[in-house]
Protein backbone atom coordinates (compact mmCIF):
# COMPACT_ATOMS: atom_id res chain seq x y z
CA UNK A 1 0.00 0.00 0.00
CA UNK A 2 1.03 3.29 -0.93
CA UNK A 3 1.87 5.23 2.48
CA UNK A 4 0.00 7.89 0.45
CA UNK A 5 -3.35 10.05 1.36
CA UNK A 6 -6.04 11.01 -1.39
CA UNK A 7 -8.59 13.18 -2.44
CA UNK A 8 -11.49 13.53 -4.43
CA UNK A 9 -13.85 16.24 -5.59
CA UNK A 10 -17.81 15.37 -5.56
CA UNK A 11 -20.46 17.09 -7.44
CA UNK A 12 -23.57 15.98 -7.73
CA UNK A 13 -22.16 12.65 -8.00
CA UNK A 14 -23.75 9.87 -10.20
CA UNK A 15 -23.62 5.84 -8.86
CA UNK A 16 -21.02 4.96 -11.18
CA UNK A 17 -18.28 7.50 -9.35
CA UNK A 18 -18.08 4.06 -6.36
CA UNK A 19 -16.86 2.01 -8.56
CA UNK A 20 -14.65 4.69 -9.94
CA UNK A 21 -13.29 5.65 -6.17
CA UNK A 22 -13.13 2.06 -5.65
CA UNK A 23 -10.37 1.81 -8.67
CA UNK A 24 -7.97 3.02 -6.18
CA UNK A 25 -9.77 3.40 -2.69
CA UNK A 26 -7.63 0.38 -1.55
CA UNK A 27 -4.38 2.13 -2.42
CA UNK A 28 -4.25 4.63 -0.48
CA UNK A 29 -3.99 4.95 3.26
CA UNK A 30 -6.81 7.60 3.52
CA UNK A 31 -9.19 9.01 1.34
CA UNK A 32 -10.97 12.40 1.67
CA UNK A 33 -13.96 13.41 0.01
CA UNK A 34 -14.92 17.47 -0.52
CA UNK A 35 -18.41 17.26 -1.58
CA UNK A 36 -19.37 20.57 -3.21
CA UNK A 37 -23.00 20.08 -4.06
CA UNK A 38 -25.00 22.56 -2.94
CA UNK A 39 -27.89 21.09 -0.55
CA UNK A 40 -28.80 20.24 2.65
CA UNK A 41 -28.76 16.14 2.77
CA UNK A 42 -26.02 14.06 1.64
CA UNK A 43 -26.26 12.32 -1.32
CA UNK A 44 -26.82 8.68 -1.31
CA UNK A 45 -23.08 7.93 -2.84
CA UNK A 46 -21.80 10.30 -0.67
CA UNK A 47 -23.48 8.22 2.32
CA UNK A 48 -21.71 5.16 0.84
CA UNK A 49 -18.77 6.57 0.80
CA UNK A 50 -19.09 7.85 4.46
CA UNK A 51 -19.56 3.95 5.61
CA UNK A 52 -16.58 2.71 4.23
CA UNK A 53 -13.23 2.91 6.12
CA UNK A 54 -9.92 5.73 5.81
CA UNK A 55 -12.48 7.80 4.68
CA UNK A 56 -13.34 11.03 5.62
CA UNK A 57 -15.79 14.22 4.80
CA UNK A 58 -13.83 17.65 5.10
CA UNK A 59 -16.26 19.76 3.64
CA UNK A 60 -19.68 20.05 2.14
CA UNK A 61 -22.89 21.82 1.07
CA UNK A 62 -21.37 24.60 -0.41
CA UNK A 63 -19.03 24.88 -3.96
CA UNK A 64 -16.10 26.42 -3.05
CA UNK A 65 -14.65 25.40 -6.29
CA UNK A 66 -11.51 23.39 -7.32
CA UNK A 67 -8.78 25.35 -5.97
CA UNK A 68 -10.30 25.85 -2.48
CA UNK A 69 -11.26 21.81 -2.06
CA UNK A 70 -7.49 20.90 -2.94
CA UNK A 71 -5.76 23.26 -0.66
CA UNK A 72 -8.25 22.29 2.37
CA UNK A 73 -7.17 18.29 1.59
CA UNK A 74 -3.38 19.42 1.26
CA UNK A 75 -3.88 20.97 4.65
CA UNK A 76 -5.75 18.03 6.49
CA UNK A 77 -2.98 15.53 4.31
CA UNK A 78 -0.20 17.74 6.60
CA UNK A 79 -1.97 17.74 9.40
CA UNK A 80 -2.46 13.65 9.35
CA UNK A 81 1.54 13.15 8.41
CA UNK A 82 1.08 12.18 4.71
CA UNK A 83 4.05 13.24 2.16
CA UNK A 84 1.79 12.21 -1.09
CA UNK A 85 -1.66 13.40 -1.88
CA UNK A 86 -3.41 12.44 -5.30
CA UNK A 87 -5.68 14.43 -6.13
CA UNK A 88 -8.91 13.02 -8.09
CA UNK A 89 -12.17 14.22 -9.53
CA UNK A 90 -14.84 12.19 -9.63
CA UNK A 91 -15.30 11.28 -13.22
CA UNK A 92 -11.78 9.31 -12.97
CA UNK A 93 -10.55 6.10 -12.71
CA UNK A 94 -7.36 3.87 -13.11
CA UNK A 95 -7.67 0.15 -14.77
CA UNK A 96 -5.37 -2.23 -12.21
CA UNK A 97 -2.99 -2.30 -14.64
CA UNK A 98 -2.22 1.44 -15.00
CA UNK A 99 -2.32 1.93 -11.40
CA UNK A 100 -0.11 -0.94 -11.00
CA UNK A 101 2.40 0.04 -12.93
CA UNK A 102 1.80 3.80 -11.87
CA UNK A 103 2.69 2.46 -8.02
CA UNK A 104 5.80 0.70 -9.46
CA UNK A 105 7.27 3.50 -10.95
CA UNK A 106 6.34 5.83 -8.14
CA UNK A 107 8.31 3.50 -5.51
CA UNK A 108 10.86 3.06 -7.22
CA UNK A 109 11.83 6.71 -8.52
CA UNK A 110 14.83 8.56 -7.06
CA UNK A 111 13.89 11.68 -4.96
CA UNK A 112 16.51 13.37 -4.31
CA UNK A 113 15.59 15.95 -7.03
CA UNK A 114 12.76 18.70 -5.66
CA UNK A 115 9.77 16.60 -7.26
CA UNK A 116 6.09 18.53 -7.11
CA UNK A 117 3.98 16.46 -8.15
CA UNK A 118 3.95 13.13 -10.59
CA UNK A 119 0.81 12.87 -13.31
CA UNK A 120 -0.14 10.36 -15.44
CA UNK A 121 -1.54 10.41 -19.07
CA UNK A 122 -4.80 11.35 -20.00
CA UNK A 123 -4.99 10.12 -23.63
CA UNK A 124 -3.98 6.56 -23.92
CA UNK A 125 -3.42 7.07 -27.45
CA UNK A 126 -0.22 8.85 -26.16
CA UNK A 127 1.34 5.99 -24.07
CA UNK A 128 4.82 5.30 -24.72
CA UNK A 129 6.18 1.80 -24.70
CA UNK A 130 7.39 0.43 -21.35
CA UNK A 131 11.09 -0.46 -20.67
CA UNK A 132 12.51 3.21 -21.12
CA UNK A 133 12.68 6.08 -18.19
CA UNK A 134 9.09 6.68 -18.23
CA UNK A 135 9.09 10.04 -16.71
CA UNK A 136 9.43 13.39 -18.36
CA UNK A 137 9.05 16.63 -17.20
CA UNK A 138 6.16 18.71 -18.08
CA UNK A 139 5.50 22.37 -17.90
CA UNK A 140 1.94 21.74 -16.99
CA UNK A 141 -0.14 18.84 -16.47
CA UNK A 142 -4.61 17.80 -15.56
CA UNK A 143 -4.72 17.56 -12.11
CA UNK A 144 -6.49 14.67 -11.71
CA UNK A 145 -4.48 11.44 -10.90
CA UNK A 146 -1.46 13.39 -9.65
CA UNK A 147 0.41 12.55 -7.05
CA UNK A 148 1.49 15.49 -5.40
CA UNK A 149 4.34 16.01 -2.57
CA UNK A 150 2.54 17.68 0.24
CA UNK A 151 4.71 19.86 1.70
CA UNK A 152 6.34 21.31 -1.91
CA UNK A 153 2.98 22.11 -2.75
CA UNK A 154 1.83 24.13 0.64
CA UNK A 155 5.46 26.11 0.55
CA UNK A 156 4.89 26.80 -3.39
CA UNK A 157 1.30 28.73 -2.03
CA UNK A 158 -1.12 25.61 -3.18
CA UNK A 159 -3.90 26.29 -5.44
CA UNK A 160 -4.66 29.83 -6.78
CA UNK A 161 -8.63 30.50 -5.47
CA UNK A 162 -8.72 33.29 -7.43
CA UNK A 163 -9.11 31.04 -10.33
CA UNK A 164 -12.01 28.94 -8.71
CA UNK A 165 -12.07 26.39 -11.56
CA UNK A 166 -10.35 26.21 -14.98
CA UNK A 167 -6.61 26.77 -15.83
CA UNK A 168 -6.45 25.77 -11.61
CA UNK A 169 -3.96 22.73 -12.49
CA UNK A 170 -2.10 24.93 -15.51
CA UNK A 171 -1.49 27.67 -12.54
CA UNK A 172 -0.41 24.95 -9.80
CA UNK A 173 2.09 23.55 -12.15
CA UNK A 174 3.74 26.81 -12.56
CA UNK A 175 3.74 27.58 -9.25
CA UNK A 176 5.83 24.66 -8.13
CA UNK A 177 8.28 25.43 -10.85
CA UNK A 178 8.58 28.91 -9.69
CA UNK A 179 9.65 27.30 -6.38
CA UNK A 180 12.36 25.34 -8.00
CA UNK A 181 10.17 21.78 -7.90
CA UNK A 182 9.73 19.52 -11.18
CA UNK A 183 6.37 18.27 -12.78
CA UNK A 184 6.85 14.98 -13.80
CA UNK A 185 4.27 13.28 -15.87
CA UNK A 186 4.75 9.27 -16.26
CA UNK A 187 4.24 8.70 -20.06
CA UNK A 188 3.62 5.01 -19.72
CA UNK A 189 0.54 5.39 -17.69
CA UNK A 190 -2.83 6.49 -18.38
CA UNK A 191 -5.87 7.38 -16.63
CA UNK A 192 -9.73 7.22 -17.86
CA UNK A 193 -10.35 10.45 -17.67
CA UNK A 194 -13.51 12.57 -19.11
CA UNK A 195 -12.95 16.12 -19.44
CA UNK A 196 -15.85 18.71 -18.07
CA UNK A 197 -19.62 17.54 -19.01
CA UNK A 198 -20.30 19.64 -21.63
CA UNK A 199 -24.68 20.92 -21.58
CA UNK A 200 -24.86 19.67 -25.47
CA UNK A 201 -23.53 18.77 -29.00
CA UNK A 202 -23.04 20.10 -32.51
CA UNK A 203 -21.89 16.81 -34.60
CA UNK A 204 -18.93 16.03 -32.77
CA UNK A 205 -18.64 19.35 -31.03
CA UNK A 206 -19.13 19.75 -27.80
CA UNK A 207 -21.03 22.91 -26.29
CA UNK A 208 -20.46 24.62 -23.07
CA UNK A 209 -22.54 26.64 -20.94
CA UNK A 210 -21.84 30.46 -21.36
CA UNK A 211 -20.28 30.92 -17.65
CA UNK A 212 -17.91 28.28 -18.31
CA UNK A 213 -16.29 29.63 -21.17
CA UNK A 214 -16.25 33.04 -19.11
CA UNK A 215 -14.11 30.74 -16.48
CA UNK A 216 -11.94 30.05 -19.27
CA UNK A 217 -11.15 33.13 -20.35
CA UNK A 218 -10.70 35.50 -17.38
CA UNK A 219 -8.22 32.29 -16.13
CA UNK A 220 -6.39 32.58 -18.76
CA UNK A 221 -5.33 36.05 -19.20
CA UNK A 222 -5.25 36.08 -15.64
CA UNK A 223 -2.27 33.29 -15.57
CA UNK A 224 -0.70 34.34 -18.96
CA UNK A 225 -0.18 37.96 -17.19
CA UNK A 226 1.80 36.39 -14.62
CA UNK A 227 3.08 33.30 -16.24
CA UNK A 228 3.79 33.78 -19.67
CA UNK A 229 7.46 34.79 -19.98
CA UNK A 230 8.52 32.05 -18.16
CA UNK A 231 6.59 29.82 -20.23
CA UNK A 232 5.95 31.44 -23.76
CA UNK A 233 5.61 27.73 -25.86
CA UNK A 234 2.69 26.78 -23.21
CA UNK A 235 0.77 29.93 -23.55
CA UNK A 236 0.92 30.47 -27.59
CA UNK A 237 -0.25 26.56 -27.83
CA UNK A 238 -3.00 27.44 -25.46
CA UNK A 239 -3.99 31.46 -27.11
CA UNK A 240 -4.26 29.44 -29.97
CA UNK A 241 -5.94 26.35 -28.71
CA UNK A 242 -8.86 28.70 -26.82
CA UNK A 243 -9.36 30.87 -29.62
CA UNK A 244 -10.71 27.66 -31.85
CA UNK A 245 -12.48 26.55 -28.96
CA UNK A 246 -14.26 29.83 -28.91
CA UNK A 247 -15.20 30.44 -32.09
CA UNK A 248 -16.66 27.12 -32.43
CA UNK A 249 -19.01 27.40 -28.92
CA UNK A 250 -19.96 31.09 -30.77
CA UNK A 251 -20.70 29.24 -34.38
CA UNK A 252 -22.35 26.02 -33.33
CA UNK A 253 -23.96 26.87 -29.97
CA UNK A 254 -27.10 27.82 -28.88
CA UNK A 255 -26.48 30.72 -26.36
CA UNK A 256 -24.49 32.90 -28.71
CA UNK A 257 -25.67 36.27 -27.35
CA UNK A 258 -24.94 34.81 -23.51
CA UNK A 259 -21.89 33.36 -24.55
CA UNK A 260 -20.98 37.09 -26.01
CA UNK A 261 -22.10 38.89 -23.10
CA UNK A 262 -20.00 36.49 -20.83
CA UNK A 263 -17.20 36.43 -22.80
CA UNK A 264 -16.97 40.43 -22.39
CA UNK A 265 -17.74 39.99 -18.93
CA UNK A 266 -14.49 37.92 -18.29
CA UNK A 267 -12.43 40.49 -20.31
CA UNK A 268 -14.12 42.96 -18.12
CA UNK A 269 -13.37 41.38 -14.86
CA UNK A 270 -9.52 40.27 -15.56
CA UNK A 271 -9.13 43.82 -16.21
CA UNK A 272 -10.52 45.08 -13.08
CA UNK A 273 -9.07 41.94 -11.09
CA UNK A 274 -12.58 40.38 -10.16
CA UNK A 275 -11.73 36.48 -9.39
CA UNK A 276 -13.17 34.04 -7.20
CA UNK A 277 -17.06 32.25 -8.09
CA UNK A 278 -18.65 33.81 -10.59
CA UNK A 279 -21.66 36.43 -9.67
CA UNK A 280 -23.83 38.36 -11.48
CA UNK A 281 -24.30 41.98 -11.49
Amino acid sequence: MLKIAAVVLLYHPPEEVLSHIESYRKEVAHLYLVDNTEQESFSSVTEALMALPNISLIYRAENIGVAKAFNLALEHAQRDGYEWLLTMDQDSWFTAEELSRYKAHFISLEREGRIGLISPLHNPSFVSETGMDPYMERAAVLSSGNLVHVSHALEAGGYDEALFIDEVDHAFCFALQKHGYTVLQDRTVYLNHMLGKAFGTYGNIKLYPPVRLYYMLRNFLYLKERYEKDFPDFFQRRKSYLMKFFMKQLLFGRQRIETVRMLRRAYSDYRNSVYGRYHEK
